[in-house]
């Protein structure tokens, strides 16, 4: 194999293997979640912490929550990730990050109150 061609299949191999966040111009996708912890009580107009676990790592990145439902006795967001871009194959995934929604607490909620991410259920919080 002659030298150039050589150091073209070295400099491919390469940049294959870097990563970054894809343009805002792709288009979100729901990420796998794997834990989400709710509170055990929660008064009816206080804010509302929903804490949820997504993978670290893998071939997409965390961007952002988007609310789906809200009413006086449900909550329902969806976790979106964006791909990363200009990788052949995906770094692994190497833990879990730990992302934080909250919900100021209007409407004022009822009891139960259910709460929904990604379209499952995790859970009711108990309203005092």
């Amino acid at each position: 194999m002659n030298l150039k061609r050589m150091f073209l299949f070295m400099t491919l191999g390469l940049s294959a293997c870097q990563t970054k966040p894809s343009e805002a111009s792709s288009p979100p996708v729901a990420l796998e979640v794997l834990d989400v912890k709710l509170p055990d009580s929660v008064g009816a107009s206080e804010a509302l912490t929903v804490t949820v676990s997504v993978a670290d790592g893998g071939c997409y990145h965390f961007t952002n929550f988007e609310a789906k439902q809200r009413s006086a006795s449900r909550l329902a967001f969806s976790v979106q990730g964006r791909p990363l871009a200009g990788s052949v194959g995906c770094p692994p995934v190497t833990g879990r990050v730990a992302e934080v929604y909250t919900d100021p607490g209007t409407p004022a909620r009822t009891n139960p109150f259910e709460v929904f991410v990604n379209g499952k259920s995790y859970g009711t919080v108990s309203v005092k």
